[in-house]
């Protein structure tokens, strides 16, 4: 039995006892979560082994989702670039980040012995920022269809304003040739013929 079962068995079990079992408990399963990551990659690297998440669903019981997450943060963050003290989920949260803005939160993270919760919380504050300046762009940047009425990004490169002005349209390819389609026959970018 383990240390921390036959310390749950105690009826004089303190509330700082019981919290120090509960964040041993929470290392471990970060443990656990790295661990299981570094083994899917090692597996993953051997084609003769079959399909190495199957396996891993039938061994360990976790969900495949789970899994695959798990050898994504560990492919993210290889063993010495792992940040002691943080959280395997504030790590997985912080991939969402670019490059720079990940180090740094995982650096004030582990300074700061920020939870998992104040991670996400940084986390998604820096991605609504960043959303919240791509939807301004979007909205200084659309061209109208003047028969749908349906709204397309755009972005401007010299007069697009102007009449039969071509303009660089920033949408997936099928979108794109719709617009470009529509400036050449002579809207501008206001959806105005």
């Amino acid at each position: 039995m383990s240390t921390a079962a036959t310390d749950l068995q105690n009826p004089d079990l303190t509330r700082v006892e019981w919290l120090a079992i509960g964040e041993r408990l929470g290392r471990a399963d970060d443990a656990v979560s790295w661990r299981i990551g570094d083994w899917i990659n090692v597996g993953a690297g051997r084609s003769d082994w079959g399909d190495i998440y199957a396996l891993a669903v039938e061994i360990t019981g976790r969900k495949r989702h789970s899994l695959s997450q798990m050898a994504r943060v560990a492919r993210c963050y290889p063993p010495g670039a792992r940040h002691a003290g943080v959280t395997w989920s504030s790590h997985r949260d912080a991939m969402g980040l670019p490059e720079g803005a990940r180090m740094h939160a995982l650096v004030t993270a582990q300074a700061e012995r920020w939870g998992r919760d104040r991670m996400r919380a940084h986390v998604e504050g820096l991605q609504r920022g960043r959303w919240k300046r791509k939807t301004e762009q979007v909205r200084r940047h659309q061209v109208v269809c003047p028969h749908c009425g349906r709204s397309f990004r755009v972005r401007r490169k010299g007069m697009a304003d102007a009449p039969g002005v071509e303009a660089d349209v920033d949408l997936p390819m099928p979108e794109t040739r719709t617009v470009r389609r529509m400036m050449a026959a002579g809207s501008n970018s206001r959806g105005v013929r």
